[in-house]
């Protein structure tokens, strides 16, 4: 069997999670690791100072450096040849995921954006429960302490946008109108937000994220007719309710970043596409924005 040749751009906390999870994918030959800084290099593991002399020996490249990189290391790694994941948000602009996208779609290669919530184990059952029913109300809530490594963007672009991610994958339409107001709190970003997104398949979404909460939280409702839903995916598990009366539905054990990535392989060896495409993170990246700009009118 042929390995895909794997290279991972950005040794920090994510960057080793991507190196020890490719180790289980079997269809995957790990060809070397990058980052700016030398310290960070991962034992084992051909490392490289300068990300580009990594893209030419790589069939496929994982991108788990700082968000502002996104797009000169992307369109640098398709330039090349290679098939990309990026992790979220695709970039810091859209018209900049937008170039992403139609590099890609010239160079014929797979580009796939980590929105890893798709692959979390409760939401994946969610989704089979579901079937084709489409919710009504989507209430999806995100809260954790205050993270101190993070106070360069907004809870919307570090939190709130898996979650745009989801809400648009359940109701399966395009946006019609966004609502939100938002607070800041320890920093000069937006900490607190509760959107309202109205799709135009009449599906209405209330997301709210919250940094400077006391406990971690994420939990999604999703009413559908007279059953309700109920997705705790810090638990991973899944309740049914139906006139009054509620039971668990079987979650399995799976870990969602394994999943993601053998998604990405399996994109680029059947060439089909990624679950999560390139449009799909411009498209919560859109939205996004849309979010903060109405919610930092509120401050």
């Amino acid at each position: 069997m042929k390995r895909v040749k794997v290279g991972i751009i950005g040794c920090g906390v994510m960057g080793g999670f991507h190196i020890k999870q490719y180790s289980n994918v079997p269809e995957v030959e790990i060809v070397g690791a990058s980052d700016i800084d030398p310290s960070r290099a991962p034992q084992g593991i051909k490392f490289f100072n300068d990300y580009k002399d990594l893209l030419e020996i790589s069939d496929a490249v994982s991108i788990t450096a700082p968000t502002f990189t996104h797009y000169e290391i992307g369109l640098a790694a398709l330039n090349a040849g290679c098939h990309v994941l990026i992790e979220k948000p695709i970039s810091v602009t859209a018209a900049q995921g937008k170039k992403l996208i139609k590099k890609a779609k010239a160079k014929k290669k797979v580009l796939a954006v980590g929105h890893i919530e798709r692959f979390n184990p409760a939401y994946m059952a969610l989704v089979r429960e579901l079937g084709r029913d489409t919710p009504d109300i989507i209430d999806i809530k995100r809260f954790s302490p205050f993270p101190a490594r993070i106070t360069d963007v907004s809870c919307v672009i570090d939190m709130m946008i898996h979650d745009i991610d989801l809400a648009r994958h359940l109701a399966g339409s395009e946006l019609k109108h966004v609502n939100a107001i938002g607070k800041k709190v320890k920093t000069n970003k937006l900490d607190q937000t509760l959107a309202v997104l109205v799709f135009k398949n009449g599906v209405v979404a209330n997301i709210e994220a919250n940094r400077v909460h006391s406990e971690k939280v994420r939990k999604i409702v999703a009413a559908s007719g007279k059953v309700v839903y109920e997705a705790d995916l810090l638990n991973r598990s899944l309740k049914k309710s139906t006139a009054g009366k509620s039971r668990s539905i079987s979650v399995k054990s799976l870990d969602g970043l394994n999943c993601e990535l053998k998604d990405f392989i399996n994109a680029i060896i059947k060439k089909r596409r990624p679950s999560v495409t390139g449009e799909d993170g411009l498209s919560a990246l859109e939205v996004a924005n849309k979010i903060e700009e109405a919610a930092l009118k509120t401050c």
